[in-house]
């Protein structure tokens, strides 16, 4: 009985999510979900993130299933695809390009690699300062050198290209 009970909640607990869901994809604010579902707005908040992480977690389940099924695909375009190649046609190579190009794609071989900033001797990983507060320490720095440049110019004399005469 008490199983029973419990899935019945259960199930009106996922229908509530799945009507709160359907009202926020059509513009609904949490408070007017809320009067609608006869919740609170803050309940209608959890009930749509609910709805969202289990369409996340489907839509992850179908993705890398069309994935697999790709990649099957890709292997088979392959194979087919191998005989031109071998024998030289510029088509078949061309095609096979095309195939390798998705092939990469959905096994994230060519995606951007993630390069970690380090200190100036590469060992270790630089994490001190945002990016604002990085780019005013290369602004100040910068500055310095503009003064040294012009102190070291003004207690330089000018280079005379005469040679120096001698008393």
């Amino acid at each position: 009985m008490a199983q029973s009970q419990f899935s019945e909640m259960r199930l009106l607990a996922l229908d509530r999510e799945a009507q709160a869901f359907k009202l926020r994809r059509d513009g609904k604010n949490f408070r007017d979900i809320g009067r609608e579902l006869g919740i609170n707005e803050s309940a209608a908040w959890k009930a749509v993130k609910r709805a969202y992480k289990r369409l996340e977690k489907l839509s992850e389940s179908d993705a890398e299933y069309q994935r697999s099924l790709d990649l099957s695909r890709c292997d088979v375009a392959i194979v087919g695809l191998m005989p031109g190649v071998e024998s030289g046609k510029a088509r078949s190579v061309e095609a096979l390009m095309g195939v390798l190009k998705r092939r990469a794609d959905l096994l994230g071989l060519d995606k951007p690699q993630k390069i970690a900033s380090t200190t100036p001797d590469g060992e270790e990983p630089y994490g001190g300062l945002s990016d604002g507060a990085l780019l005013g320490e290369l602004t100040r720095f910068a500055q310095a050198i503009r003064a040294r440049e012009a102190e070291a110019s003004a207690r330089s004399s000018p280079v005379s290209l005469e040679p120096e005469s001698s008393a």
